[in-house]
Parts: structure tokens; sequence; C-alpha cells
């Protein structure tokens, strides 16, 4: 089978949307599929194992404009067997639906948060002009793809009317994960890797760290990650000086898949502090099959389903809650056996060939739903 992906970046800084992707290629790859991607930028992968099409910006820049991209999907989505777009508000997802309903190519549309409700009311206003100015049309007869089922869930019901059905993939891990060897640090680190944005709750995870160490814990904090929003990091920069953090907080800045493997590798916890709403929290798998205990919250939406098989410490995305669910998995005598747990629990339902196993179930039931809603 032949499947063609389409992103609006594969650069490091799009974070979880990037590993989202990738994951998904290379989970059919060991499915026996043939996927390809198309984007745009400049910046990609240096794995010569992906098929890659990369094509330039052209105006408006915001939105992903590319003629280039626009023209060779219209010329070859007949070339494969299904089309499968990711995330929403941006051109290169109306092109490549558009372009594979020209051709009679099923397609997907994996939307990763994007059609959340709390997603949905940032820039709210746009968002609802866009979907009158084109997005509503786009979206009409392809598979709606959902990483958990709370993410399915909380989608509109508008959207989803559009949609020839809608099914669940999660995301993948990748294989480099499971061979992590964790080599816990000292002092004790807490690692967080996520974009500075007031929606990742960096800020919240710093004043946690400073509440515990006034208890007495000895803690560093290392950060690795973009800055979406300058203003909000150098709050998170503020935070980490005054007394009860000065000198725990590390921001590494931006780093490549090693160089994150590496940090999470020496840390005692990841944390995973998110105050807005996400469909999946790529993170939270990494760090299970890395073997490292994990704190999230729970607006992650994978959280609450692997909080009740005992597999993470859960949490409410405030200061008190996450320093509460840190000092709990420092201190739990059975968090061994929990990370053995989450790590098989990682590799039998997000590894890339269980994942890989998923998506050939999903692609002809999409070909089926196409020609049905046709």
């Amino acid at each position: 089978m032949k499947v063609l992906h389409v992103a609006p970046s594969l650069a490091r800084s799009q974070g979880g949307l990037r590993s989202a992707v990738l994951g998904a290629i290379r989970a059919q790859q060991a499915a026996g599929a043939a996927p390809e991607c198309a984007f745009v930028g400049t910046s990609s992968p240096e794995d010569h194992s992906l098929a890659l099409h990369r094509f330039a910006l052209s105006p408006p820049a915001k939105l992903g404009a590319s003629r280039g991209l626009k023209r060779w999907l219209r010329e070859h989505a007949r070339d494969y067997d299904a089309v499968i777009a990711h995330g929403l508000w941006l051109l290169p997802t109306r092109y490549a639906l558009g372009a594979a309903r020209h051709a009679g190519v099923p397609a997907c549309l994996c939307p990763h948060g994007m059609l959340d409700p709390d997603a949905l009311a940032h820039h709210s206003l746009r968002k609802r002009l866009w979907w009158g100015l084109g997005e509503r049309q786009a979206l009409r007869g392809a598979t709606l793809v959902f990483s958990t089922e709370d993410d399915a869930g909380r989608a509109p019901a508008a959207a989803c009317a559009l949609a020839a059905s809608t099914v669940v993939v999660p995301n993948a891990v990748e294989s480099a994960w499971f061979d992590v060897q964790p080599q816990p640090a000292q002092p004790p680190r807490v690692v967080c890797l996520n974009r500075l944005h007031p929606r990742k709750g960096m800020l919240e995870l710093v004043r946690a760290v400073a509440r515990l160490r006034t208890e007495g814990l000895a803690l560093e904090l290392h950060h690795a990650g973009a800055t979406d929003d300058v203003a909000y990091a150098r709050r998170v920069q503020e935070a980490g000086r005054e007394p009860a953090a000065a000198g725990a907080l590390h921001l590494h800045g931006l780093l490549n898949d090693h160089e994150c493997r590496a940090l999470v590798a020496g840390a005692r916890v990841l944390v995973h502090p998110c105050v807005g709403y996400e469909n999946f929290g790529m993170v939270i798998a990494e760090a299970m099959a890395a073997r490292v205990p994990v704190v999230a919250s729970r607006r992650a939406l994978a959280a609450p389903g692997l909080e009740k098989l005992g597999l993470l410490w859960a949490c409410e995305p405030e200061p008190a809650d996450i320093a509460r669910a840190i000092a709990a998995a420092l201190a739990d005598h059975d968090a061994a056996r929990r990370v053995a747990a989450a790590a098989q629990h990682a590799r039998e339902n997000y590894s890339s060939a269980a994942v890989g196993r998923r998506w050939l179930q999903v692609l002809p039931q999409s070909a089926a739903s196409s020609r049905g809603a046709s």
C-alpha cells in the first residue's frame, strides 16, 4: 500500500506534531506499507530511509502556502492508495484533502488536537472565519483519525458529521526510545520536554519544584524545547531566579532527538504539566518506553487512562498538585514495577509494530468509508 502524508512542516520546532507524523510513517513502514511525506519548509529529518518531498513556501507564508506543493499534489495524488493530512488551519491540509477528493483517493485527517474545544477557543474568531472560508468543505468525506478515545469524544459534532468515519490510532514511539538506558543523575533531575508556551505548564512546574525544594528535596529542573512565546519564557526565567528555585532551573533550548533521549535518561522523573488539553501527550509515551517514571497532567488525554492502569502519577496542572505527584513518584517503593509495566504497555500499544498494525486496519476502512460517502 502506497500512502502519502502531507504536513505543514517537519521542523524540530513543531515538537509533538513532528514526532506524531514521523511516528506514523515509521509505523506504516514497519507494517509493510510504503509511506511518503510531502511538506513545506527547509528543515527536514536527516533520515535517508524516509521518502520525503520538500516544497518551498509561497505568500502568505503564515498559512503554510506553497504553490509547488499544491501543484504537485494535484498531479500526483492519484499515484497513492491513501492520502493522510496532518493538522488544521493551514493550507497544506486543504491542498491534500482537495487533491485526494479530485483524484478519487481515500483521505484521512489527523487533527492532532486542533479540533479540541480548548484549542478552538484560542483565536476563535479567526478559526470561525477560516472554517467558513473553506476548512469545513475540506473536511468533507475524510476519515478523522484521533489518537485517543477521549480525543475523539471531545471533537465537535459538526466536524465529525462531515467525516466519512472516525477512528482511533495511537501515536507511535520511535524505536530508539525503547533502547534508552536510564542513568539517573545526581542531584535528582526533573525533566520536561515541551514548548515554552502558556498551554504547556512550564511556569507551574517551576513553582512546583520550588515548593519541593523548600521542603528539603534538592531537585534540579531541566527543560528542553522551542520558545513559542517570548514573554512567557521570560516569566519562566524570572520564576527560576526566585530564592526557592535559584540555581535549579536549566533551560536547554531546542535539542535534537539524541540529545533529548540523553536528557531523559538522566531523569528521576519526567513531568508533562500541560495546562491546555492535549490529544495525546507524546512525551508521556516516549518516557514510558525509556523506563523513566512519568508525572502527567490529566489535561493530556492519554493520562487518565494510564493513571487507571497505575502506569503513571497523574495530577492537576497547578503547582501544589504537581509537587504532590512528583514527591509521590520519588518516594514510591513500587516505582520499579510501575515503570516496567509502563514500558511493556508502551511496547504493546505505542511501538511502531503495534501502531503499524492499527494503521493497516484503518486505511482499508477509510477507503470503504470514502466509497460509501461518495
